[in-house]
């Protein structure tokens, strides 16, 4: 029995105009130390990053790829403001680092956040030093840290020796927000790209635009769909069988 197929190209472009970019997953998340700085009596021009420390419940690293967006730092109440400098910084062993973005603020008592955007990858870390070589603020401790310091700030983009030290007898209150980045564009996905989808836009994504045509063969339809951006696309029809039966 020789069989009948037809996919009427209006139902085609009807099913084809819901066609949307994928969305993309989002799930931000906090690494470094949320403690409250309450001392600052070390003092250091060096960097300072918490390489550890057992009572700490949050990752010191990143634990995966994507943009740092927000610097969370928190002290206790104190008159004024502070001046502070932070890195986010990839190690490259034994004992260099590379400083892959930094930001100058100035804290007040209380929960800073502070915006920026530099990307990271798995595995690099955060810094603090106070300006001019002063006295950095830090959490006492009665848990022993291991302590990493850069001990010159080259600035961005720029490469510092580093060591660590462990018992060091405070931590690093430095914690940033880490959010994915989906295509790769160096925006957080969350709060600074409205279309995770294309690197080529962090405004809304544009709509997708399609066209298509079939074209029926021997016991066939061929459909070419055209897109103008990149999106899977799923074409379905009914293929009739004769006498009534459809597929």
């Amino acid at each position: 029995m020789r069989k009948r197929v037809g996919i009427p190209v209006t139902a085609i472009v009807a099913m084809l105009g819901a066609l949307a970019l994928p969305s993309a997953a989002s799930a931000s998340v906090e690494f470094g130390d949320s403690c409250v700085a309450n001392n600052n009596v070390f003092k250091s021009s060096a960097f300072l990053f918490e390489v550890s420390n057992p009572a700490n419940p949050i990752p010191t690293a990143a634990p995966t790829a994507g943009v740092i967006t927000k610097w969370k730092f928190s002290v206790v109440p104190f008159p004024g403001s502070y001046g502070l400098k932070f890195q986010a910084i990839h190690l490259i062993p034994p004992n260099q680092a590379e400083i892959l973005g930094e930001s100058t603020v100035n804290v007040v008592g209380g929960l800073n956040t502070i915006d920026t955007r530099i990307p990271v990858k798995a595995g690099d870390r955060i810094a603090e030093s106070a300006l001019s070589g002063e006295h950095p603020l830090l959490c006492e401790s009665e848990s022993k840290s291991t302590i990493g310091a850069v001990i010159a700030d080259s600035g961005n983009g720029g490469a510092g020796l580093y060591l660590e030290a462990p018992n060091f007898p405070s931590r690093v209150p430095l914690a940033a927000v880490l959010e994915p980045d989906a295509d790769h564009d160096g925006y957080g996905d969350e709060s600074q790209d409205k279309c995770p989808q294309l690197a080529s836009t962090q405004g809304p994504c544009p709509p997708v635009v399609l066209e298509a045509i079939s074209q029926k063969g021997k016991g066939s339809v061929s459909v070419l769909v055209v897109v103008n951006e990149t999106a899977p696309v799923t074409v379905t029809g009914t293929v009739k069988l004769g006498k009534g039966r459809t597929a």
